[in-house]
């Protein structure tokens, strides 16, 4: 017969087993400045899946998720005045912008820190040294395209009743350029004069990109005197006809160095009888280029404009060439031909992308379903199934899938010879380790998996970039060939597919040799910054 305390034990042992299992897990942590390591009060940490989760930060800077599903999760922390960031450690002197979280786990310690954002000032002034209220300045910030260097707007600031301006900004390489208005008005200073309007500049009061200073701000940076002078600049005309065109449409003019902003075009309405007025252009060389949105006329022209306006111009519209051909494999087929799309991306491209994503046909066969921009095109292969380009034929020539030339016309129909049998590239991140009696170094940007082959053909280079979770990363489908891996925070799929940059590179990254179909897996340790930036400063611009 059971003592009471018998009684009670058996009963505390049902209790024990009757629990069910934990179906949840717990993350918590600390957001911090990185300038000072001192704890953010409310900061805004949000685990982003399905479903997602949002805390804010103690008086101490610690958060604290308590029963979070099991799943991985994207991360992003914010505080006014701070540059949202997309990573944590979770171990000293690592970094990681996805986690996984399992039933039952307590993942404690975690570290975030916020970068806090730069202040720039400065003054705009006039060709006389006046202020000049009501002018923008902007913050433009480099970014790549199928291996082009392009430029584009990430911010904005007005000057005031004294010509002032203050700018906020996140830590980073960017330029800056003033203006008065984003179309500027043409005037004349004496009657029968050329006509003039005030110039954009670039800092410091440089006439574009090329020449601009690239800055460097760091976080928290109080950076003054960024001041403009906005001169005024001579322009002219470009006026013509477009042959071919029976309905209004639109042109747009861009610098054929690629020296511009993009989504910041000059453009002009065409006249329903084809003509066209462009005013306001100061010298230089451009494209010219018809809007190919109503009907499938594209046009483009090459134009310098010096000391005079240019008239007579004739811009041809007329429908681009068509991209088609047939696919085979080469030996058994992995997967049915049918299943296989066929992405084809333009290279030099200047206001309006081409190309697309054709499906492959049961007999093979492949069309763009309209005529296409004439330029050069790279052509890939969509991921997802067990195969891979193994050689471009035109009309029997061995041709590039790098570099496709349909700049005068179709080359011919393109024949493609797929491969099967393609390899796997896994592996994880090779953390530095820590000497004894440092402090750990705070998370940075989130990293990112980079695979680029190091001996292809000429032209696009056909990189890829993954996520890198708890388990390390993985490239499936991997055509034989010589590869490198890296482990960056440069996730910029363009950027890696520039040859020179690549060339500049390849040398860093962890080699893998896929001659032969295998499972290959590496260890791969982070790549500084500043040696990708070395790299990218070998680019010509």
């Amino acid at each position: 017969m059971l003592g009471r305390a018998g009684v009670l034990a058996g009963l505390c042992a049902a209790i024990v087993v009757a629990q069910p299992a934990k179906t949840t897990g717990v993350f918590s942590g600390t957001v911090v400045d990185s300038t000072t390591r001192q704890p953010i009060v409310k900061a805004s940490i949000h685990l982003k899946a399905n479903p997602s989760y949002s805390a804010t930060t103690d008086a101490d800077g610690t958060f604290r998720f308590e029963a979070v599903k099991p799943g991985e999760y994207q991360l992003e922390i914010t505080h006014r005045g701070y540059t949202p960031a997309r990573a944590v450690a979770l171990k000293p002197g690592q970094t990681n912008s996805i986690v996984s979280i399992q039933a039952g786990q307590e993942i404690g310690g975690a570290m975030a820190a916020l970068d806090p954002e730069a202040v720039v000032t400065g003054h705009v002034t006039n060709s006389a040294g006046d202020p000049m209220p009501g002018a923008s300045v902007w913050r433009i910030v480099e970014f790549w395209q199928n291996g082009a260097r392009l430029y584009q707007l990430a911010g904005s600031a007005e000057t005031g009743d004294h010509g002032e301006f203050r700018m906020t900004a996140p830590a980073g390489d960017c330029f800056l350029a003033a203006h008065r208005e984003a179309s500027p008005r043409t005037f004349s200073t004496e009657p029968g004069g050329p006509e003039k309007h005030v110039a954009m500049v670039f800092y410091p009061n440089a006439p574009g990109v090329a020449s601009a200073e690239l800055i460097s701000l760091k976080p928290g940076q109080q950076l003054g005197g960024m001041d403009f002078k906005l001169p005024d600049a001579v322009v002219y005309h470009i006026r013509g006809r477009i042959q071919g065109v029976g309905a209004a449409r639109y042109l747009y003019l861009g610098k054929r160095s690629l020296d511009r902003i993009q989504g910041h075009p000059i453009g002009t309405l065409v006249d329903k009888d084809g003509t066209f007025d462009l005013p306001g252009v100061e010298p230089g060389s451009y494209w010219i280029e018809v809007e190919p949105i109503q009907t499938n006329l594209t046009g483009r022209s090459a134009v310098d404009v010096t000391d005079h306006d240019v008239s007579g111009l004739k811009l041809a519209a007329a429908p681009g060439p068509r991209i088609e051909g047939a696919a085979r494999f080469d030996g058994e087929p992995s997967v049915g031909i049918s299943k296989l799309s066929l992405q084809f991306d333009m290279l030099d491209y200047f206001q309006f992308h081409s190309g697309g994503v054709m499906p492959i046909a049961a007999d093979g066969t492949f069309s763009s379903k309209s005529g296409v921009m004439p330029g050069h095109y790279a052509l890939t292969l969509e991921r997802g199934y067990n195969a891979y380009i193994k050689s471009v034929l035109i009309d029997g020539r061995e041709a590039s899938a790098g570099n496709l030339d349909y700049s005068r016309g179709s080359p011919g129909k393109l024949e493609i010879i797929l491969g099967s049998a393609a390899g796997q590239v896994s592996g994880t991140v090779h953390w530095p380790e820590l000497l004894p009696g440092d402090p750990p170094p705070l998370p940075g940007a989130p990293l990112y998996a980079v695979l680029i082959p190091t001996e292809t053909e000429t032209g696009n280079i056909s990189s890829r970039v993954e996520d890198i979770d708890d388990f390390g990363f993985e490239f499936d489908y991997v055509p034989p060939g010589k590869y490198a891996v890296f482990v960056t925070t440069f996730k910029d799929d363009g950027l890696w597919q520039n040859r020179d940059f690549v060339r500049a590179i390849s040398g860093s990254g962890t080699p893998v040799d896929m001659s032969k179909p295998d499972r290959v897996k590496v260890q791969v340790p982070p790549i500084a910054d500043s040696e990708i930036r070395r790299a990218i400063a070998q680019v010509p611009r």
